[in-house]
């Protein structure tokens, strides 16, 4: 097998431009890995692979020199591949070249996987918000398309100076129609498009240096919301202070509703003294029927001075049985009062007052009281055994002053005057109101 300094001048030429293609490419790599700041095992055997070519180039270029006759130069590379057979020197050129192909695609490969040197800069350009980067003395660094259109339309002209910038804003010297909102803790401010954009200014340090970062936001959305929140809590107050005027009124209302039911009260009594007394004029009446009368007009005058004292035994309901039956009047309950305190004293105003007018206009000697319950449904119907009205009965005085008192607490009131007077009274109360068990009470 022939030795490589065995071989023709041609294939010298082959060999050693083979070898030169391999050194020039293997560098190529080289300087390009460099470039890149790639990883530094890539280095190293790209750097291998650099050394080897280079060393075969000069091998293959000593054994080509030495054929030449006239140059008396002895090459060390000479000794180490004049004696080496020909297709193993062949056969290490082609698997340099192989290694410099898979370096060739590995490189390939990382170098999609790295940033371009205008990337950062594209990134932040499609960014809805402005970005901007500065030195300490305010020279722009790197700074986003949104930032500078913003810096353009708010001091006319792109962002040159940072603290140029920043000052501006803070002496509110902004150009056009567009206005500072608010100055801390960031700066807020409104472009002639209504749009609203917030500020803000901090600084980083990276390794021993300080830069300078201003962030603008687009706040539009979250302005408008704190805008109708505050104008809600405005509306809020309002309502607050219609309230707290409210619950005045409603004290007040209650106030003059306790001074009618008192005057309702004096009305209902001194009616039942009076009527009392025509009875006791127009019928003979015994010493005890007297001292009965002098002791109701005694109480009547007390408490028209405001010095009767609640004394009388029993409830509300007994004491107009024991009035009724000192008037020698009847009556007559058909089932219980309502458990309900307030339904239960209109009621009894009620039945007071009916007592009264059948004394005044009726003449009758007994009154009835029917009470039904269905569901939460009170019905209260009054009757008496007296004449019949001769007409329409017309509601004043005090029957005026018992609708409103039972309409006031939700009550409905019908009055009846033909064949026979009937007034009736009902209420709509929850599903827990049940009547007690019905029965004949006097």
């Amino acid at each position: 097998m022939s030795a490589y300094c065995e071989l023709s001048n041609i294939f010298y030429a082959v060999t050693g431009f083979h070898a030169v293609l391999n050194t020039l490419f293997a560098v190529f790599m080289f300087v390009l890995i460099c470039y890149l700041h790639m990883h530094k095992n890539i280095l190293v055997y790209t750097g291998i692979l650099t050394v080897i070519s280079g060393f075969m180039m000069t091998g293959a270029n000593a054994v080509s020199l030495r054929e030449v006759k006239h140059l008396e130069i002895h090459f060390f590379m000479y000794d180490v591949f004049a004696c080496m057979p020909w297709f193993l020197f062949e056969a290490l050129l082609s698997l340099c070249s192989a290694f410099c192909i898979v370096l060739w695609l590995h490189i390939n490969r990382e170098k999609k996987k790295m940033l371009k040197p205008g990337a950062m800069k594209e990134t932040l350009d499609v960014l809805p918000d402005g970005i901007c980067f500065s030195r300490e003395d305010g020279q722009p660094l790197l700074v986003n398309i949104r930032m500078n259109r913003l810096c353009s339309e708010l001091i006319g002209s792109e962002m040159l100076n940072t603290q140029v910038f920043w000052e501006k804003l803070n002496r509110k010297k902004i150009s056009g129609s567009n206005r500072i909102l608010r100055m801390q803790p960031s700066v807020v401010v409104q472009l002639k498009d209504d749009s609203i954009w917030d500020f803000q200014r901090k600084t980083l340090k990276v390794d021993d240096y300080k830069v300078e970062e201003i962030i603008a936001y687009d706040v539009t959305t979250q302005y408008s919301l704190s805008m109708e929140l505050e104008s809600r809590n405005q509306r809020l107050v309002k309502m607050n202070d219609a309230l707290i005027e409210f619950n005045h009124e409603v004290g007040r209302i209650t106030k003059e509703k306790e001074i009618l039911n008192a005057k309702i009260k004096v009305h209902d009594d001194v009616g039942r003294s009076l009527i009392a007394f025509r009875l006791y004029l127009t019928q003979k009446g015994d010493r005890e029927s007297r001292e009965r009368l002098l002791d109701m007009w005694r109480y009547t005058i007390k408490m028209l001075k405001n010095e009767a004292e609640n004394e009388r035994n029993g409830d509300d309901w007994e004491m107009l049985c024991q009035a009724a039956q000192e008037m020698s009047v009847i009556i007559e309950r058909d089932g219980d009062l309502p458990d309900d305190a307030v339904i239960s004293s209109i009621l009894i105003t009620v039945a007071h007052e009916c007592l009264t007018n059948m004394l005044k206009h009726a003449g009758g000697r007994h009154l009835y009281l029917n009470l039904r319950y269905d569901g939460g449904l009170i019905t209260a119907e009054f009757r008496n055994d007296g004449r019949s009205p001769d007409q329409t009965i017309t509601e004043t005085g005090g029957l005026k002053n018992l609708r409103y008192t039972v309409e006031t607490a939700g009550g409905k009131m019908t009055v009846e005057s033909l064949p026979v007077f009937l007034l009736r009274i009902e209420f709509q109360m929850g599903d827990g109101l049940n009547g007690k068990d019905q029965g004949d009470d006097r």
